[in-house]
């Protein structure tokens, strides 16, 4: 392995870890959390280098 690719393990393992507690301190501290609605919200008028389009659903 290079270098750089244990430098980016370490740091996506420090980002997991990070968001793993931040999860845990939310449980413990006993704040109710929801989660996001599953909806997606996909705009339907979209502009490509100054041309607009329509995209159905």
């Amino acid at each position: 392995m290079n270098v750089l690719s244990l430098i980016k393990n370490q740091m996506d393992r420090q980002h997991r870890l990070s968001e793993a507690q931040k999860i845990q301190l939310k449980a413990y501290r006993g704040v109710t959390y929801t989660d996001a609605p599953k909806e997606s919200h996909l705009a339907t008028e979209l502009t490509y280098r100054g041309q607009a389009y329509h995209m159905d659903r």
